[in-house]
């Protein structure tokens, strides 16, 4: 039976007066009805929690029970300490962290952290990262940064020592990496080396391999004070760039630690000088790699002489950058065992070179340059392999650094080559720019045998993270035709690896799972994904890890490894599998397994002998795997004594195969109960979830009749209509955001969409933001990027065009703004006239005759256009112009009498930004303005004498706002001025303007704002005190920034404002991320000169503080400030109203609570904190080094 009412539900209908009073009885049955329910519901919700808690305690026992029979239990110590072995990381050094072994091992147990510990093999690896004493991000307190980098480096100095201890007398491998201060310019060199240094050079006769990225005092003991390295025979040297000079400094032959005949393996970037100096045994190198910094690698000569001095070479990697002070004829050259070669020549051509080389074991060839391509002149890459006789089987260069031609001469002398790589350069890694022509679908189609003229018929391996313009299909097409089963003659691939400049438009991989199964290992990247800062865990890692340094992280341990040593032995692997399957408990919790390195292709295998495959918990422990498999060895070990099984529950006990089946009996009890448990609760939980849904409905139909009760609903639409008007933002134009009003007002319903929609005066603001059609966001694919600019442009100029029609005929307020072009330099008026302004500019000029407020921040042709074609503009009030940097020249080259925009008698707000010539020139009838705000951008702003006039023509100014920059090409003298209506006046000054405060005289100033360029000079007063002496202490606010006053010119300014109610203390605009000066300045005295009890109290009727500049007193001194100004005994003092301090170090104490008192009374407080210290800041793996050869 239908309920009154009921067609009326979820509609804007307005029920009358008798259907207001009928609402509330129809409820009554209903509302009684869903209170009986909800206490069933809170009933049945009990009786559910005490079955899950009987639950979950009886499944933890048997869980504890279970674990005891874990086979790893049953491991002997000695192959646990091979395992622990393989499992550390084999392509960079073993860090400080918990999510890496060896410190993730001993975070298991205290089993294995005791057997972890006792293993030298362990702790034979390290890379030690010790972060500098400056902030790396402008956002980072300084306080809180030096604090926490010496207390992190101290940690890890510590940690390293017990690291090295526990490594026994075994050769060691030691990265160590000492941030380097880029914000402050080249580090002082005066401090000396850090501790850490003492502790890694304790143990120089037992480096093995030594990588270093240090400052300069550290790197000059790293590098001098070693004398004897039996052991090391890999040399890491990384110099940072500031560093160099100290470097340069130290004579070469000082440098001990290349002194060591076991030496093999030299890697040496950002060094300077001649490398050949360096007191190292050339001879016995097997691996070489010197690289520069831009201009500073080295010459062709020195790199041909480096290489005669390295007979036993095998791989070899020279960045070539300094170009020849002369041409050299080079000798004949034969390196017997080179096998790996990588090039990077830096405008030096390197064919020379290469002609005189002989490299008969050439297998691998990486090579950069940064000529551009051209048809004049042949890569030196042709003569390197021409001289290969088609011996080179890997092949890494950038495609772009080459024309079609020379690409394909060079591939057509590799036809043995495996492996084809094709990349930017490090230096070019980022620059996606040009035309991606090359790189098309003949070329890919060139690598089939159907080609006319095949290319590498013998590639297994496929790698291009270059643009390119073929499509999905276009590939898919290539690895169909590639792994062909009809092509007998030619290799298939391996492995295919394509970055996309784009995001995902169509997936291929579906048609792809056939040859995925058969072992295809295919990347699909998309650039778009590209967007984490790293693509390792290692990024997210905390300060200092491991239990013995007091930071305790929650680690679920493995219960079973496989152990497998020779991973090539797979014909055997299903069998060890199939038996370690059945040694398990068939019953076993997947998240009861730990994988830890598994090789790929056994992971089905081995899940699939679990019984784990199912799909949804696949990825979960498929993560990594390792497996070491020992044979041909039996282990004897003892067993403890039988006990209590029961005591044993929570320990590293092992059972005995007795107690193991004593466990087994012992559990079947336990497991029958859980079975029957779980059935009670899976039917007392669909109970549940029956009375939820009959509740849930009830509830709604409530809901429904109770919404029709509403008042809004009975609210006039006049009256709606005036809140809706209300509601439209008041500090900024209306947005084309649904988040705010009007659009916001529109999505509550149809009724009030139509309401909102026929009220002009919602309509009459709008901010419109026009995206730039180039690339802004560095990981953003250009095509993407261009692509959705220009549909969001289209969609926007249809919204502005709707939201105008919507405005009637009222007066409009119209925001715009256009995103630049960073890429292609000034835009060029004169070469250019063919561009036209964007079609949105049509649109905001077609209701010229109703703008009141136009502001514009647009590109060249769309600027011109709103500066040039308004002819009728009888309402605009307030204009403000921003001219963007770079399109400052298509400006400039418009007649200022041009500017009909100016042309306007109700002109009463002005406000220009970054505009060129003298603003004078303009058509404004200055006489009419009341606020005037003229910036410029560093030393663009106005003279000194161009202010003066400027003032003297607009007498009725209330408002002003200069920015005097620059400097005058003669002294002027000025006349009187007086501007009686003038209120606020701000000041930016680059050059000093005294003279110009001593011939103002403002009887109105109420309010100022002076920032400065100029630092504090002990022998010039600032201008600032001319103006307030000036004042006749009139003015009741007042903003500076207190770094750029000394302290007896801030509290003498203080002294000419005695009615002041308002003072802020904070950076100007340019200055705002400069905090790089002694904060020894506001202190405790001058916070407590604004106390009655100081013997000269500065401004008395002080209501409001700011104070957003750097300052060294504490929370408790600042508690002690506000609880004697607002104290009642001081009767004849005015209180605070708002304080604001924003502190320069995270939150340290909570003074809040002693100040709610205050708070209730009125007080505002506003006390900011810099951000925490982000722990991700001092990664231990920070600096870790790259693998030099893969």
């Amino acid at each position: 039976m239908a309920l009154p009412l009921e067609q009326r539900l979820n509609t804007n209908y307005t029920p009358s007066d008798e259907e207001l009073q009928e609402i509330p009885r129809i409820l009554v049955e209903p509302q009684a009805r869903l209170a009986r329910m909800n206490d069933e519901i809170e009933r049945a919700h009990a009786t559910l929690d005490a079955l899950k808690r009987q639950r979950d305690e009886l499944a933890q026992l048997i869980d504890q029970y279970q674990a005891l029979t874990s086979p790893i239990r049953r491991i002997p110590p000695e192959i646990l300490q091979e395992i622990f072995i393989n499992c550390l990381p084999t392509d960079h050094p073993a860090l400080m962290s918990e999510r890496e072994a060896p410190l993730l091992i001993g975070r298991v147990c205290s089993s294995w952290r005791s057997i972890s510990q006792s293993t030298p093999e362990l702790w034979t690896s390290v890379h030690v990262s010790v972060p500098h004493t400056t902030p790396i991000t402008s956002r980072t307190s300084n306080v809180d940064y030096v604090v926490v980098s010496n207390r992190l480096a101290k940690l890890r100095t510590a940690a390293l020592q017990e690291w090295l201890q526990r490594s026994g007398s075994l050769p060691v491998d030691i990265s160590f990496s000492q941030w380097q201060d880029g914000a402050r310019g080249p580090f002082n060199f005066t401090s000396g080396p850090q501790p850490i240094v003492d502790t890694i050079l304790s143990v120089s006769r037992r480096w093995r391999k030594f990588t270093i990225a240090a400052q300069g005092p550290s790197m000059l003991c790293l590098l001098t004070r070693p004398h004897d390295l039996p052991l090391l025979e890999t040399l890491d040297l990384r110099f940072p760039t500031l560093g160099q000079s100290i470097v340069s400094d130290i004579p070469k032959s000082e440098c001990n630690v290349f002194r060591t005949p076991s030496l093999r393996r030299l890697f040496l970037s950002h060094g300077s000088g001649d490398y050949l100096d360096y007191p190292v045994d050339w001879a016995n190198l097997t691996d070489l790699a010197i690289e520069g910094y831009l201009m500073a690698g080295l010459r062709l000569q020195q790199a041909v002489y480096l290489l005669s001095q390295c007979p036993q070479l095998i791989r070899c990697s020279l960045e070539i950058s300094t170009p020849e002070e002369a041409p050299t004829l080079y000798s004949p050259l034969t390196l017997f065992n080179l096998r790996c070669l990588s090039i990077f020549d830096s405008g030096v051509d390197a064919t020379s070179m290469f002609d005189c080389l002989d490299l008969p074991a050439l297998r691998e060839v990486e090579y950069h340059t940064t000529f551009l391509p051209s048809p004049h002149r042949k890569p030196s890459l042709l003569a390197l392999l021409r001289k290969s006789n088609g011996r080179v089987q890997k092949l890494t260069t950038d495609p772009k650094r080459f024309i079609m031609e020379d690409l394909i001469q060079c591939l057509h002398f590799i036809p043995d080559a495996t492996t084809l790589t094709l990349k930017p350069s490090r230096l070019d890694a980022g620059n996606r720019t040009f035309d991606p022509t090359i790189l098309d679908k003949e070329l890919l189609y060139s690598f089939l045998p159907s080609a006319s003229d095949t290319l590498c018929p013998e590639l297994k391996f496929l790698e291009i993270d270059s643009p390119f313009n073929f499509s999905s299909q276009d590939l898919l097409e290539f690895i169909l035709e590639k792994q062909s089963n009809a092509l007998s003659d030619i290799s298939k691939l391996n492995r295919i690896k394509i970055v996309f400049p784009h995001s995902r438009r169509e997936d291929i991989m579906p048609q792809l799972t056939e040859f995925v199964q058969e072992g295809l290992d295919i990347h699909n990247t998309l650039l778009q994904t590209q967007r984490s800062v790293c693509g390792c865990n290692r990024c997210l890692q905390g300060v200092l890890e491991g239990p013995q340094w007091g930071v305790g992280v929650a680690f679920s341990p493995a219960v079973l490894i496989v152990t497998m040593r020779e991973r090539q032995r797979l014909k055997t692997f299903p069998t060890i599998l199939e038996s370690v399957a059945t040694q398990c408990n068939t019953d076993i919790r997947p998240r009861q397994i730990a994988l830890l390195n598994l090789p790929p292709q056994l992971r089905l295998a081995f899940l699939r002998a679990l019984g784990l495959l199912s799909a949804s918990r696949l990825f979960a422990f498929v993560s990594s795997i390792l497996f070491v498999f020992v044979r041909g060895r039996r282990w004897k070990f003892s067993r403890p004594e039988q006990g209590n099984i029961a005591k044993r529950l929570n320990t590293n006990y092992a059972p005995s195969d007795e107690e193991l089946q004593e466990i087994a009996r012992i559990l079947v009890e336990p497991q029958g109960r859980l079975a029957g448990m779980n059935d009670e609760i899976e039917r007392a939980q669909a109970t549940l979830d029956a009375l939820k849904r009959q509740r849930d409905e009830l509830a709604r139909l409530i809901d429904q009749y109770r919404a029709l009760t509403s008042p809004i609903r009975r609210i006039p639409r006049e009256i709606l209509q005036e809140i809706f008007t209300n509601c439209i933002p008041t500090d900024h134009p209306a947005v084309m955001s649904e988040r705010e009003a009007p659009l916001l007002i529109g999505r509550v319903c149809s009724s009030w969409r139509s309401m909102s929609q026929s009220t002009p005066e919602l309509w009459t603001s709008i901010h419109v933001s026009i995206p730039g059609t180039t690339l802004i966001p560095s990981r953003t694919s250009p095509a993407d990027y261009a692509l959705v600019s220009n549909r969001v442009a289209e969609l926007r100029t249809a919204a502005l065009q709707e939201w105008l029609q919507r405005s009637a005929s009222l007066p409009v307020d119209i925001s715009f703004i256009q995103g630049e072009d960073w890429t292609h330099g000034p835009f060029n008026f004169n070469r250019n006239t063919s561009l036209k302004p964007h079609p949105v500019v049509d649109t905001i000029l077609s209701v010229s005759r109703r703008w009141r407020k136009l502001t514009v921040a647009a590109q060249g042709p769309g600027m011109v256009s709103l500066l040039t074609q308004p002819s009728d503009l009888p309402l605009l009030e307030t204009l403000d112009l921003t001219f963007p940097t770079m399109e400052q020249s298509i400006v400039s080259e418009v007649p200022k009498l041009k500017c009909n925009v100016f042309r306007t008698p109700s002109l009463r707000r002005l406000s220009l930004f970054q505009s060129s010539g003298d603003c004078l020139d303009y058509p404004v009838d200055w006489a009419n303005l009341t606020d005037l705000a003229i910036e410029g951008y560093l030393g663009e702003g106005l003279r000194l004498h161009q202010a003066m006039y400027l003032l003297s023509q607009c007498p009725q100014l209330i408002r002003c706002s200069l920015e005097i920059s620059m400097p005058e090409e003669a002294p002027h003298q000025y006349s009187p001025l007086t501007l009686y209506n003038l209120r606020c006046l701000s000041i930016f000054e680059g050059v000093d303007i005294t003279s110009m405060f001593e011939n103002l005289d403002l009887p109105a100033l109420r309010e100022v704002e002076y920032h400065t360029s100029l630092a504090p000079n002990p022998h010039k007063k600032p201008s600032l005190l001319t103006l307030l002496r000036k004042s006749s202490r009139s003015v009741q606010k007042f903003t500076t920034d207190p770094k750029r006053l000394l302290m007896e010119d801030l509290i003498e300014c203080l002294h000419f404002i005695p009615d002041v109610t308002t003072l802020t203390l904070k950076p100007a605009r340019i200055n705002k991320s400069n905090r790089w000066f002694d904060p020894t300045f506001l202190d405790k005295k001058l916070l407590y000169s604004f106390l009655p009890s100081a013997s000269d109290t500065l401004c008395p009727k002080l209501k409001v503080l700011e104070i957003d500049s750097p300052f060294n007193f504490s929370s408790q001194d600042l508690l002690g400030f506000i609880l004697e100004k607002q104290s009642d005994a001081l009767s004849d003092i005015t209180k605070l109203e708002r304080i604001k301090i924003v502190f320069p170090h995270s939150r340290r104490e909570d003074i809040m609570p002693q100040l709610t008192e205050f708070v209730q009374g009125g007080l505002d407080i506003q006390l900011i904190y810099t951000e925490p210290l982000a722990m991700a800041m001092f990664s231990p793996s920070r600096g870790l080094p790259t693998a030099i050869w893969a």
